[in-house]
């Protein structure tokens, strides 16, 4: 099975806790890439619209450059797995990131089932305690 296959069975199953739809690039995707890297990872698929209809969006250099731009500049910087044309999808590949919490220049998200939510103090504060291991 291709990956492009594989990507189109995501697709069918709809959006979840790890799959998320875009029906074309923004910079706003700051928010998702952040969630994810707040949750358990998970897969950005631009070009698909919130009916899972697949819409098209084609991959250029430039925008795979702004997309990693944008993950080096959340705080901390994630890093992408991948990011690739799949079909007519472009799929961002986001992993669960070991220096929780992450936010983007929006703030701190998470997902929550299909939704990215933006986060409060207190589950901020909750993430930094679960995570932190330095002493001060």
């Amino acid at each position: 099975m291709t990956y492009a296959n594989k990507i189109q069975i995501l697709v069918q199953e709809g959006e979840g806790l790890t799959v998320e739809y875009k029906e074309r690039y923004t910079p706003r995707i700051d928010r998702d890439i952040v969630a994810f890297a707040n949750s358990k990872g998970g897969l950005l698929l631009l070009g698909v619209d919130d009916a899972g209809r697949v819409v098209g969006e084609k991959l250029t250099n430039k925008m795979k450059a702004e997309i990693n731009a944008i993950a080096r500049n959340c705080d901390p910087s994630i890093h992408l797995k991948d990011i690739r044309q799949a079909g007519k999808i472009v799929v961002i590949e986001v992993a669960e990131g070991d220096e929780k919490p992450y936010a983007s220049s929006s703030g701190y998200f998470r997902r929550l089932d299909a939704v990215t939510q933006k986060m409060t103090q207190r589950e901020v504060r909750a993430i930094f305690r679960e995570t932190n291991n330095i002493s001060f």
